[in-house]
């Protein structure tokens, strides 16, 4: 398509939810089989099935990842989640040993994670790679895995975290400065240092434009807050007028904290996640360029909301088994939702011929620390 002196083109999935519905099965009765040892092979049946059917100028994208080397990069990111956990337990010496392996390791296999997807990702032939210099790694992942240790460090002080009024408000004044700052670092950094066939993708970082969206987040999560509080006053006033259903409810309130922590999840990721996930496709994607091409997120909070309630209702009265249907059409619309332009026909883009980019590939990879795949 052709608009306003621009070649424009949508990205486009082709996938059916009674074909994932065939390997969600599987691979959900496999995980359960082996204990969950299986989960690699099921993500990269997942991962594969869902790049096979995503389409671009009528190619198609594959995933090419070992599962081997994603379940040994869970192995890598266990052992260091229980040792930063359980560390300081054993000994001091221990526990700041374990900091010191997770501040040296941390930004390693972040940048490791990150290159393992898009080295295993290709269209036409050609694999996407991925090559960020080592200090931009722990430029961009040192202050959050300082942050992190907020969470235990203080503790062998003698200083405990308890969250009163103080420190709640303390914790969202950081989170309020931080969170933006390093969200655009990391995006800037995922998105500059991708490759694909010889060329580099460009990136223009907005930090401002990351403020304004963790202010929406702000004022949504309030609402979602106000809202459950407000749902909550409504019960509790029901039990003081109608015994007979306080003493329905009564057995139900001995696990008030667990009915409360999942209604608050439900209704914050029901109310802040499609707002917050279209507002960062376009912040993230239209500052992005490969080349000649522009990306354009064109994904809208409201219809991705609707689409979001529906689909959920519809899990939670299929008892889980309309969830393949579910994650086929949010993956479409997402998928569907970014648009790709060019000043130049797409017959006369160039990149790399596939055995140079399989040659980079190569040396990308052996280049690596790690090559493992942290993600679950």
């Amino acid at each position: 398509m052709r608009a306003s002196g621009w070649h424009e083109t949508h990205l486009r999935f082709s996938g059916r939810g009674a074909d994932y519905f065939r390997i969600w099965v599987l691979n959900t009765l496999l995980n359960l089989l082996s204990l969950g040892l299986y989960s690699p092979w099921a993500k990269v049946r997942k991962a594969r099935w869902f790049a096979q059917h995503t389409w671009l100028l009528d190619d198609n994208f594959d995933y090419h990842a070992d599962p081997r080397r994603l379940l040994l990069g869970r192995l890598v990111a266990l052992l260091l989640l229980v040792g930063n956990g359980y560390a300081f337990m054993w000994s001091k010496t221990a526990g700041w040993l374990m900091v010191a392996v997770l501040l040296l390791l941390g930004p390693l296999l972040f940048a490791s994670a990150q290159r393992f997807r898009l080295v295993n990702s290709s269209w036409r032939g050609l694999r996407f790679g991925f090559q960020m210099p080592r200090h931009r790694a722990y430029w961009i992942c040192l202050p959050v895995l300082l942050l992190w240790q907020l969470n235990t460090v203080p503790e062998e002080f003698g200083l405990e975290l308890r969250l009163n009024h103080g420190n709640v408000l303390l914790l969202a004044l950081i989170f309020a400065i931080v969170g933006p700052w390093a969200h655009a670092r990391l995006k800037a950094g995922q998105h500059s240092c991708a490759r694909f066939g010889g060329r580099r993708f460009a990136y223009r970082s907005s930090m401002w434009e990351f403020y304004k969206l963790y202010a929406l987040l702000t004022c949504l999560l309030c609402l979602a807050l106000l809202l459950q509080f407000l749902l909550a006053s409504i019960v509790l006033q029901g039990m003081s007028r109608w015994p007979e259903l306080s003493a329905w409810l009564a057995p139900w309130m001995r696990y008030a904290n667990v009915w409360v922590g999942i209604l608050v999840g439900a209704v914050v990721w029901l109310l802040v996640w499609p707002f917050f996930a279209a507002r960062l496709q376009r912040v993230v994607w239209d500052r992005t360029r490969l080349g000649p091409v522009r990306f354009v997120g064109e994904m809208k909070a409201w219809p991705l909301w609707r689409m979001t309630l529906s689909q959920m209702l519809l899990v939670v009265l299929s008892l889980g088994l309309y969830w393949p249907f579910a994650a086929v059409r949010l993956a479409r619309y997402r998928i569907e939702s970014l648009k790709l332009r060019s000043m130049r026909p797409w017959a006369e883009l160039e990149f790399q011929s596939s055995r140079a980019a399989a040659g980079s590939t190569v040396a990308e990879g052996s280049a690596d620390l790690f090559g493992l795949d942290l993600g679950w």
